[in-house]
Formats: C-alpha cells, sequence, structure tokens
C-alpha cells in the first residue's frame, strides 16, 4: 500500500485525522471540542477532538474501495469514498477529475458524447489535473490546470510539448490562475488561455476527442474526505454535483478540433455542436446550423447571450458538474 505522511493544515486548530469506526478522513478546520465534534471550518474529524484519543494523523490510505472502475487502474489501487489514487497533502492537493456531467451545451449531454466521456474518464483515457496551492489558509490559492499523463507508477504529470497532431504541440500544456478558498470550498477565475483537454484514443497513441476550455473557470468546488475527494463513487458511476465548471466552447477552435471515433468515422467538434453532421459545419450556412452558438468571445472575454446566433456569436456556453480523486502529481 502506498503511504506518505502528510503535514497539518493549519488555520485554527487544523488537523488530519481518521475516524477508523466510519472509515472517513477528516481534515477540518476552526476549533474542535472535547467530545470530538469536528470544528466550524470543515470535513469530519474522528472520534476525539485536536487531543482527543480518538484523532490519529493519516499516514495510509484507507480501504480499497470494490465499486471504483474496473478497467484502469483496477479497483485494488483506488481507496476509500471517491478512489482516491494517492493521499496529497491537504495544503496542495491534487486531483484527477474522475467524471464530468454537462448541462449545455445540449449536445455535450448527448449519451452518445456522454457514454464516450464517461468510459474514457473510467479508463485513464481522459486524464484532466487541478492542482492547488495555497491552500493552507483561507484567502488567495492558486490553480493549475490541464492534461496529464500517467505514469507507470500511477502518478501523473502535466504534459508539456506533447499533444498530437494536428495542432500546436502546447495546447495540452496547463495553465495557471488565481482562486479562492474559503474552509473546504475553492473556486477560480477564468484562464485566458485555452485549456485544450482530450480524450486518447484506445491504444493512447493519439486523441480521439478533444474539447478546447475557453475562459474555463472552476465556479465552485466542495472538497471532502480529508481534502481527497470532491464527490464520491456511487455502484456505478460518480457523483458530479460536488464541483461545477463554465467554460466557452470558440466555433474557430473547434472546427479545429477533430473527433476521430475510427478512421473511418472522423469529423470536427464544430459540426457535432452544430448538428451539421456529416457535413463540416464550415461548409455549411450559419443559417441551416441547426444548434447555432449563442455567446461572444472577444480578445479577452466571452458573453453568453447579447448577439445574434447567425450573424454575431462565435462560441457556445458551456457549463458542467465534476468528480475528482487525489492523485500523486509529479514535476520533471
Amino acid at each position: 500500500m502506498h503511504t506518505e505522511n502528510i503535514g497539518i493544515c493549519s488555520w485554527g486548530a487544523r488537523l488530519i485525522a481518521v475516524a477508523f469506526v466510519a472509515g472517513a478522513i477528516g481534515c477540518s478546520g476552526g476549533s474542535s471540542d472535547d467530545n470530538g465534534s469536528g470544528g466550524t471550518g470543515g470535513g469530519t474529524t474522528g472520534t476525539g477532538g485536536s487531543s482527543g484519543s480518538g484523532m490519529t494523523k493519516l499516514t495510509e490510505l484507507p480501504s480499497q474501495n470494490t465499486d471504483c472502475p474496473d478497467t484502469s487502474p483496477p479497483p485494488t489501487e483506488q481507496y476509500g469514498a471517491c478512489c482516491m489514487r494517492a493521499l496529497t497533502s491537504c495544503e496542495a492537493p491534487a486531483f484527477r477529475i474522475s467524471a464530468m456531467s454537462f448541462t449545455k451545451p445540449a449536445t455535450m449531454a448527448d449519451p452518445f458524447i456522454a457514454g464516450i466521456i464517461a468510459e474514457s474518464f473510467d479508463d485513464d483515457r481522459m486524464n484532466w489535473v487541478v492542482a492547488l496551492e495555497g491552500a493552507e489558509d483561507d484567502g488567495p490559492l492558486t490553480v493549475t490546470t490541464g492534461h496529464a499523463d500517467r505514469n507507470s507508477d500511477g502518478s501523473f504529470q502535466f504534459t508539456s510539448g506533447a499533444a498530437s497532431a494536428p495542432g500546436d504541440p502546447t495546447r495540452w500544456d496547463p495553465r495557471t490562475v488565481p482562486g479562492t478558498i474559503t474552509g473546504e470550498q475553492w473556486s477560480s477565475e477564468a484562464t485566458d488561455e485555452t485549456v485544450a483537454v482530450p480524450v486518447l484514443n484506445q491504444q493512447r497513441d493519439g486523441h480521439m476527442i478533444e474539447i478546447p476550455f475557453r475562459r474555463l473557470r472552476f465556479e465552485t468546488a466542495q472538497l471532502s474526505v480529508g481534502r481527497q475527494c470532491i464527490g464520491e463513487r456511487r455502484i456505478t458511476s460518480f457523483t458530479t454535483d460536488a464541483g461545477s465548471v463554465r467554460a466557452f466552447l470558440d466555433v474557430d477552435e473547434t472546427i479545429g478540433a477533430l473527433v476521430m471515433i475510427t478512421p473511418a468515422l472522423q469529423f470536427t467538434l464544430c459540426s457535432l455542436l452544430a448538428g451539421t453532421n456529416p457535413m463540416d459545419c464550415a461548409d455549411v450556412p450559419r443559417s441551416m446550423w441547426q444548434k447555432p452558438p449563442d455567446s461572444l468571445c472577444d480578445g479577452t472575454d466571452c458573453t453568453e447571450g447579447g448577439c445574434d446566433p447567425v450573424t454575431e456569436c462565435n462560441a457556445w456556453a458551456l457549463e458542467g458538474g465534476f468528480g475528482a480523486q487525489a492523485v500523486e502529481l509529479v514535476t520533471p
């Protein structure tokens, strides 16, 4: 079993603890009392207070979770409520997004696309990682996010200049933005650069789908289980209501984003979003698009609504929920 000692997160008397009876991990803030309540700032602690006999610093992963996806890695390497892969410091936790559900645009919620994305998360072919820094106190936070490669030892590493063709090889590189944390809830500002996240093909030597998230913003995310989880794993799926994101899908960027289901079945993401398949959206007059864009992006920002879908709008607004699991993030 992978073990790691992790430091104390302290605002007030922040401790990392485990409730062995309940199987829950705590990383709570605020003060704690003699009867073992968890304080005012965060998650569940143990059966005792900061000096009680029930409080134990967490030094190893909790029990394996047999409800975790059985594809890659096998369930014996995934632990706790959210199928965490490793323990991360609660001052600087790192997460792999384990599931995502889109509420807009409607095409992204289509069962065909939703099924591909769900399978790719479970199979470690969509490895979207979010790393937080500066979470030891309420206030400013640094959020870094982007595609990461999974190493042979199960750790993850942000990619650098290695995006598959066609396109800019740096488009999968991580982006860093300011954020804020209050207690166990955090959020981020919108990214200036597009965050392009791929779904790798079955051979993992290229991508089958790439989603270019423009002005990506983590609206809110609730940390739990000692800051090792966002949401949890149910019997057959992960919950996605503990975190939410907003972004925009730029028409021009989606024209350049290929969806390669099979060698004989390829089209652009724009064609999928606009409803022009099998014809390329670039070859179809905007007035004939079944699902035209609803937002306007300029050089610095994007706004939903307030534009004519045929003549002015140049992006689709995107909203969704997500769940995430702790992973070990390494640097080169």
